[in-house]
């Protein structure tokens, strides 16, 4: 059997790629895919209209609905997360939440993180956002626990969104658990592809194994220019063009390129972000105490436009970075990062896109993290500080440009095409709620 769980029916990006993904299951590949929903007070009465909508669209006639208020607890709810969060005043201890024998600290941190955009959140600022996250992580664990234990069976496959949340990652234990045959879903290519993977969709390196894979096993004859395509379309996009400044500086320059942190700050702990250090933060901490020792070379870190909008206490952390021969170029600031790129005399990255870009501009580029295209040859890769050190003080090769080519390729190409909207005479995505909204009244 083939489940797929939804657990959103307000965001239009979970339930939109739910829908392509049922689409794609039963009409594409001639399945047929059981939905299993799970959703707050907040959208049961939207489970009538979607009901209805799996009907007349897809002729899907069967599911599982279920609101997760139904489940009964010995005491009350908000006891049991007040009891489960209490003496949890930092992220760390939040992680390693259990309930039920399964990790939920986890997917709540994550969720929290994303909401706040704030890695280092004050928890007991937030303690009653705390309890009421973990409510609800309670009450969908729960009512997933009993309807998947009554339903689905070892070997069964089950599609999960994301995988990383409140009300997915722990689902995503229980199914291991029971020996379930797990797919992460997400959608990709500007909402043009679907993204359904085994490996968890953070999972970086075994994600760098489906990139090979797909480059090696295509016989799409116009491989090398559709991936080609996907590195000019990054550099003349709607976003790159609103960055046209250049950085004033006559030094040889090292640069890094940070990347947004919210995404992966709290994850499965299998992992591994880098080989070498613990984080971001620990990276750049350490690539500034080297710079203070060069005379050579001036680092020059270039925050991620994102970070303009994250948290205080992680804004402040990010844009009070100094250190001698480091510059710093803020998230606000317009300065061309191509051209930052094309002026180093090195690029360094942790997981950003930008340190295989740097390759297709013939800069050697050195990635300290363990990003999707690890494994290409198109990044230096050291595992270990001694390699890290030689990397940067001493001449280096760019890599080969073409070496490139597989990451752009399956940017465009991984994954079936979303093609169920233009069957619903919406205009966008965002018009599925909005749907939903509409049955109702």
């Amino acid at each position: 059997m083939n489940y797929v769980y939804c657990s959103d029916l307000k965001n239009y990006q979970v339930l939109g790629t739910f829908l392509e993904l049922l689409y794609y299951l039963k009409v594409t590949k001639n399945e047929d895919p059981i939905p299993l929903v799970i959703v707050g007070a907040r959208d049961a009465n939207k489970i009538p209209s979607l009901k209805s909508f799996l009907s007349e669209k897809l002729g899907i006639e069967n599911g599982i609905f279920q609101t997760n208020d139904k489940i009964s607890f010995n005491g009350t709810i908000e006891k049991i997360a007040e009891s489960l969060t209490y003496g949890i005043t930092n992220v760390k201890k939040l992680q390693s939440l259990e309930y039920n024998s399964i990790n939920i600290g986890t997917g709540i941190a994550s969720s929290l993180i994303s909401k706040y955009r704030c890695t280092n959140l004050e928890l007991i600022k937030i303690r009653n956002e705390l309890n009421t996250y973990t409510q609800q992580t309670v009450l969908f664990l729960e009512t997933f626990q009993e309807l998947a234990s009554k339903t689905v069976k070892p070997g069964d496959t089950i599609y999960i969104y994301n995988g990383r949340h409140y009300n997915t990652y722990p689902q995503s234990l229980f199914c291991e658990q029971l020996g379930c045959n797990i797919f992460y879903y997400e959608r990709m290519n500007s909402w043009k592809n679907l993204k359904i993977q085994k490996p968890r969709i953070h999972d970086f390196v075994a994600t760098s194994h489906i990139v090979k894979n797909l480059w090696e096993s295509t016989n799409d004859n116009k491989k090398k220019i559709i991936g080609q395509s996907f590195f000019d379309k990054n550099m003349n996009n709607q976003f790159t063009r609103n960055f046209s400044e250049k950085l004033d500086i006559n030094k040889n320059i090292i640069s890094f390129f940070t990347s947004s942190e919210d995404e992966f700050a709290s994850l499965d702990p299998r992992i591994c972000l880098s080989d070498i250090f613990e984080d971001q933060r620990q990276a750049i901490e350490w690539l500034i105490n080297w710079a203070a020792l060069q005379h050579e070379y001036t680092l020059v870190i270039r925050l991620h436009p994102n970070q303009e909008r994250i948290c205080t206490k992680d804004y402040k952390y990010w844009h009070t970075l100094s250190g001698k021969n480091v510059v710093l170029i803020p998230s606000s600031s317009k300065i061309d990062s191509y051209d930052l790129i094309n002026r180093s005399s090195k690029v360094i990255t942790f997981l950003s896109t930008i340190g295989i870009e740097a390759t297709r501009a013939s800069i050697p580029s050195i990635t300290l993290g363990n990003p999707i295209y690890k494994g290409l040859d198109a990044v230096y890769e050291p595992t270990n500080i001694e390699q890290l050190n030689y990397l940067l003080e001493n001449d280096i090769k760019t890599k080969k440009k073409e070496n490139t080519t597989p990451y752009g390729y399956y940017n465009l190409k991984q994954g079936p095409s979303l093609d169920f909207l233009p069957h619903t005479g919406f205009a966008s995505f965002e018009s599925y709620p909005e749907f939903l909204n509409s049955k109702i009244s």
